[in-house]
């Protein structure tokens, strides 16, 4: 089965998707997604790319990290 990340859905609905996905992010600095509060609250407002936008990260390079550990990008 494919693991796609849909770069449309919130953040917490990614990670409920696919837990796989916290762990991605975390790698790549954002670490808060870790915290189960902040993943309820923040989490479920924000998207990958503004979530990465406010942390001054480079959509590309998050991407790319996604990449290599098999997802597929739906933008």
């Amino acid at each position: 089965m494919a693991k796609i990340l849909d770069l449309k859905k919130t953040v917490f609905e990614l990670v409920q998707e696919n837990p796989e996905v916290a762990e991605v992010l975390s790698s790549v600095g954002l670490k808060d997604v870790n915290n189960p509060m902040i993943l309820e609250t923040i989490g479920r407002r924000l998207t990958i790319p503004q979530g990465v936008s406010q942390r001054g990260a480079s959509l590309e390079a998050v991407i790319n990290t996604f990449k290599a550990h098999g997802f597929e990008i739906k933008e």
